[in-house]
């Protein structure tokens, strides 16, 4: 695995969770993307540093080749001025990619700085994170713990929708 020393996420359940392993893999610095109300949030999970999205620019704040890695767990940015923000091994990752950057990508036109990953779970992957997990002390956040019904998994949906949620959703089957 590549050594991320400066990395950029944006703020959600999965975010929280790229602080957490990035802190833990050794990152120096880790920039939560969020609104203002959630700067003292991320920064106890980890961030060492924080763009309010509504406000700040993080081209503006850090300038052109600055990040290892910009981790983007909500979709909809400008792709093309975060690509500018990735010095030249840089790399550039989405779990919610947009129409323009799946077309971009298996069209040949999206620029070296991205990659498209398929994930395979894979035992030894999830025994390595839980090996993180103990080594450097974090606990997943969990934003709401939901019974597995019809009326619970629409309400974590919704939550899951209004890209608001601060931690995981979780739903229980109850026997």
């Amino acid at each position: 695995m590549k050594t991320i020393s400066k990395l950029s996420c944006c703020f959600s359940g999965c975010g929280t969770a790229g602080i957490h392993l990035a802190k833990a893999l050794g990152a120096s610095e880790i920039v939560a993307v969020c609104s203002g109300k959630n700067i003292e949030f991320v920064t106890e999970q980890g961030a060492t540093g924080v763009i309010d999205y509504k406000t700040q620019s993080a081209l503006k704040e850090y300038g052109k080749d600055y990040f290892d890695f910009v981790y983007d767990t909500v979709g909809g940015i400008n792709y093309a001025e975060t690509r500018k923000l990735l010095g030249s091994d840089g790399m550039f990752v989405t779990i919610a990619p947009s129409i323009s950057i799946a077309v971009r990508y298996f069209t040949n036109m999206q620029k070296s700085k991205s990659k498209m990953i398929f994930t395979n779970h894979s035992r030894k992957d999830l025994e390595r994170i839980l090996d993180l997990k103990k080594e450097a002390g974090f606990e997943p956040v969990l934003q709401k713990i939901l019974p597995f019904s019809k009326d619970s998994v629409e309400e974590g949906f919704k939550l899951l929708k209004s890209h608001r949620a601060k931690g995981k959703i979780v739903f229980v089957h109850e026997n």
